[in-house]
């Protein structure tokens, strides 16, 4: 079936009304969940709107088998998204195709809980307003990224504000950048494929692998960054601490592997208390800021092969 209106679904009453309108099986119980299936969600120059919106539902959903196209011009007030969720929890979304086109294809906030997200194709352009994101969680915890391609696009994956949530086995590409990890805490970055990451001219982030700024106790283990055009890893910000970085591969044609301090309008910021430990660098350095050397005695650096 195939929807060229937004659906927006407000509170389990609205879910479990509009399974009875499209015939989703289900009745939204954990062993008896709600099933959205072989739904086209096709949306051409909607500003600002959604495929599909879900707000304020707890009720057990699976979301599988479906596409989402969301076309939007390149203008930051015309970004919509392909799913969008508010104060939701336990959500499914398994086996389906995104196709943004200067849209986020996910968009989750306002604490959403309990999403599992695995298996599933993203593709999205790189917008000249560094919006278009593959999925952005926001504000929430228990997202559990797993399994999925992303190519193109501005972001991959961007955790803000996110706890408790885990970036695994995903293999992302020509983006600007890969995963950003940006005021959010115990987040586990595991064996994640980046490559091909693109740079634009008036940011000192995009093109970055992996970004990690004013984050805590994020543990960064066995991830293989390829060919990237900025910084392997960045992380930045005072209050970046605490984050292991294990057990990683990084290749890089800018001699670029890891920077501890960016400089900022408001001056120059240190991050500290990081460990890296027991990662490999093929044809680079340990980066240090061109502006002055960091404080890297603040850091833990050890048993690291750079070549």
């Amino acid at each position: 079936m195939e929807l060229t209106e937004p659906l927006y679904i407000d509170e389990n009453n609205g879910l479990i009304e509009t399974a009875q309108k499209f015939g989703w099986k289900g009745t939204g119980t954990k062993e008896n969940p709600i099933v959205i299936s072989n739904m086209y969600f096709n949306l051409v120059n909607r500003p600002g709107e959604h495929c599909m919106a879900l707000y304020n539902t707890d009720l057990y959903l699976i979301i599988s088998g479906c596409k989402f196209k969301n076309k939007c011009s390149d203008e930051p007030e015309n970004y919509g998204s392909g799913i969008s969720m508010s104060g939701v929890k336990n959500v499914t979304i398994t086996n389906n195709k995104f196709y943004g086109t200067y849209a986020d294809n996910i968009f989750i906030y306002g604490m959403c809980e309990d999403i599992m997200i695995y298996n599933n194709l993203f593709k999205n352009r790189l917008g000249r307003a560094y919006i278009s994101e593959n999925i952005s969680i926001r504000g929430s915890k228990r997202v559990y990224i797993i399994n999925n391609t992303f190519d193109g696009g501005n972001n991959g994956i961007n955790l803000l504000s996110a706890l408790d949530s885990q970036v695994i086995y995903n293999t992302i590409k020509n983006m600007g950048y890969g995963i950003c990890v940006d005021g959010s805490h115990r987040n586990v970055i595991l064996g994640n494929t980046i490559k091909w990451t693109k740079r634009l001219q008036a940011s000192a982030v995009l093109g970055t692998g992996i970004y990690i700024h004013d984050s805590t106790l994020n543990t960064i283990i066995k991830n293989f960054i390829n060919d990237v055009n900025n910084l392997c890893i960045l992380i930045a910000g005072t209050d970046s601490k605490f984050n292991y970085v294990y057990d990683n591969i990084f290749i890089s044609n800018r001699q670029h592997y890891i920077f501890y301090s960016m400089m900022t309008y408001h001056g120059e910021i240190w991050s500290k208390d990081n460990i890296l430990m027991k990662n490999i660098g093929l044809n680079i350095g340990l980066y240090e800021s061109k502006y002055r050397k960091p404080r890297t005695e603040l850091n833990i650096t050890r048993r690291n092969l750079f070549i």
